[in-house]
């Protein structure tokens, strides 16, 4: 069972949700950080078993049948598109909004408490950066001069405001964008196969990367991971592959590098399958020889 659940009610309403399906709905969007995924027709669809969305969402219902009418409506809502392969559910995310959030205080939408007063605000000020002093009036002049790059200086109904403008440049803190939870696992799982003196000092730029790499190039978060583990542990790229910024690059011949490195992998892996088959060949062909030597001594 999961123990919270985050509902986006902008997007909900936008797209005619209700609570229940807003529920199920935040479940599917989480499948790419961990559900088992398939390629059909180069679309990435993930397994979404009914009987664990039962265990995990226990408020909506307790029945797999019951369940599976929550996964057609969302899917007539052209939310999700909706697979059997081999008898599993698999499902392909159709909306990527869910994470996206605006305030409805933006600069377009300003609070207008910085214009009128609100009743006895002049006691109880709303702002902590509003300064108010009705014995200031004679020292405008040296007041201006102070804080003239800081603070704008007004007079509402004879009442000396110092109000200090909002700085123009937020703190990285405030800058940093927000990632889904996919994204975000992917990045966790990647910085463990480098060194902690390679660990980016801005990690915007490595999710950056890996939110591209799933979004643009239609890349599953585990290959991202599984290529990035591969060429971290081969001899030559480990020392070439220092950031996982390098993934979305392209080398001397324009190919994307995860590209690159993907084809190196899958090398790798038919040449060993193939020594393997060799292997297993030999010794059965040395079986053979075996038996036939001792069915001739009898």
């Amino acid at each position: 069972m999961r123990y919270s659940t985050t509902i986006n009610n902008k997007f909900s309403l936008d797209y005619g949700l209700d609570i229940k399906q807003a529920y199920l709905f935040a479940w599917f969007y989480e499948l790419p950080s961990w559900a088992e995924s398939v390629i059909i027709n180069g679309d990435t669809y993930f397994f979404a078993s009914k009987t664990k969305a039962v265990s995990e969402l226990p408020l909506l219902t307790k029945k797999v049948d019951t369940m599976y009418r929550y996964y057609k409506q969302i899917e007539k809502l052209k939310l999700i598109d909706l697979k059997k392969i081999d008898g599993k559910d698999y499902v392909k995310i159709l909306n990527n909004q869910w994470n996206e959030w605006k305030s409805d205080y933006s600069d377009k939408n300003p609070n207008q408490l910085g214009k009128t007063s609100e009743n006895n605000s002049d006691k109880n000020p709303t702002y902590n950066n509003i300064i108010l002093d009705n014995n200031i009036n004679n020292n405008i002049e040296n007041i201006k001069n102070v804080f003239v790059e800081d603070f704008e200086i007004i007079k509402p109904n004879q009442t000396l405001i110092i109000t200090q403008i909002e700085k123009k440049e937020k703190s990285s803190a405030e800058k940093e964008k927000e990632y889904d939870y996919a994204v975000k696992t992917c990045f966790d799982v990647c910085l463990n196969y480098f060194p902690q003196h390679l660990h980016p000092k801005n990690k915007n730029n490595w999710l950056d990367t890996i939110e591209k790499l799933n979004r643009i190039d239609n890349i599953p978060f585990e290959t991202i991971t599984s290529i990035t583990q591969w060429a971290r542990n081969d001899n030559f790229w480990k020392s070439n592959f220092l950031s996982l910024t390098k993934l979305r690059k392209n080398n001397r011949d324009g190919i994307k590098y995860i590209i690159a490195f993907n084809e190196k992998m899958k090398n790798e892996q038919n040449n060993r399958n193939n020594t393997n088959k060799d292997h297993v060949s030999r010794m059965q062909n040395a079986n053979n020889l075996v038996d036939d030597f001792f069915s001739k001594q009898e």
